[in-house]
């Protein structure tokens, strides 16, 4: 399997400018290749059902392998079809320079006449196609629990009801950070996110997580205290 930005970048690009059925076609000439989740979630984020199948049945996957030189893009595209509330760009993945995670993306065609801007597909689409990665999640290498927790900060509570029928949890690792050790990466995201939810907004979720973990109650600190 490959590493190639320019091979990938073209796959991208085809995404945003070509049919489905192009797709394939592209995927086919293009080979394997390594880290191809970006596209992947452009076309959960921006294009829809037919366009995710197409990639997945070409190889595509959310599964990641650090490149030889530098990283190419952040690992997280398959939150893709959450809605990217303010707490959730406040997360600690976040990369607020790439502006997928936005709701409109315009295309990298260096072609001017080509150049479009894509808003995000409607929440049911995308709940749709959440279906569809669950269904195919092993070969795709998405992990539904750690989606679950994500749909749950972001509120999206459609895709959160179809995560929980294809049997996520909120993992054991998160839950212990969340409600015993909090002394790593995935409390210090918690804090930041937590810190823009309003006074409703904070119980509803808190209220979420705690019965998603059986009850346990969650850890208190500064952080939580000046949120």
């Amino acid at each position: 399997m490959e590493y190639s930005r320019a091979k990938l970048e073209t796959l991208e690009n085809a995404v945003l400018t070509k049919t489905p059925q192009e797709i394939s076609a592209i995927y086919k000439q293009l080979g394997e290749l390594m880290n191809t989740a970006r596209a992947l979630g452009l076309a959960c984020r921006f294009r829809g059902l037919p366009y995710v199948k197409a990639l997945v049945e070409g190889g595509a996957s959310f599964a990641y392998t650090r490149p030889p030189h530098g990283t190419y893009y952040t690992i997280y595209y398959w939150l893709a079809p959450l809605e990217m509330t303010k707490a959730m760009r406040c997360a600690a993945f976040m990369d607020v320079r790439d502006g997928f995670f936005t709701n409109t993306v315009r295309n990298t065609s260096i072609r001017r006449e080509e150049i479009k801007t894509f808003i995000a597909l409607p929440l049911e689409e995308r709940t749709n196609i959440v279906r569809y990665l669950c269904e195919n999640r092993e070969k795709i290498a998405l992990d539904i629990d750690e989606l679950l927790f994500y749909s749950i900060i972001s509120g999206t509570k459609g895709i959160t009801k179809i995560l929980k029928e294809y049997g996520a949890k909120i993992s054991e690792a998160r839950t212990k950070e969340l409600t015993d050790t909090g002394r790593g990466f995935q409390w210090t995201e918690f804090s930041y996110m937590i810190d823009y939810f309003d006074d409703k907004e904070y119980m509803e979720k808190i209220k979420l997580l705690y019965d998603e973990m059986g009850g346990k109650t969650l850890r208190y600190s500064d952080a939580i205290y000046y949120g």
